[in-house]
């Protein structure tokens, strides 16, 4: 498992590793489904929930965004070769989805994204409510 330190997100683990396991994937996104946002980039998924795609930060109507919640297969992904330093998203997810098995589990729960104070305010307020 691997999840970002800026999100707050309450997915369904055994579903997450479910998707994850069954399609032997190198890499599983939870993505949360989000309408009329422009804070973020979207993820695009085929038929069979593989990663087709990643779009731009922009304006949305609606889309999947990247919950920052992943099941990793960290055999395969300790035998990439990747830079010392490295963005997660950028240099292995946007970069090799087309050449290693990826996919998306859509998880409508809970989200925050507390890396902005405003956000982080308010989930200090939610989750002491």
């Amino acid at each position: 498992m691997v999840a970002n330190g800026d999100t707050l997100f309450k997915i369904q683990l055994n579903k997450l590793g479910t998707v994850h396991h069954s399609n032997n994937a190198h890499c599983t996104l939870s993505l949360k489904p989000m309408e009329q946002f422009n804070r973020y980039g979207v993820v695009e998924l085929n038929a069979d929930g593989s990663i087709r795609g990643f779009k731009e930060k922009q304006y949305y109507e609606a889309g999947y965004i990247n919950g920052g919640v992943y099941a990793l297969n960290a055999e395969k992904f300790l035998k990439e070769q990747l830079p010392a330093k490295f963005s997660f998203e950028q240099d292995y997810l946007e970069k090799l989805f087309t050449t290693r098995p990826m996919h998306g589990v859509v998880q409508d729960e809970y989200f925050i994204d507390i890396g902005i104070p405003e956000d982080y305010e308010r989930a200090q307020k939610e989750i002491h409510a």
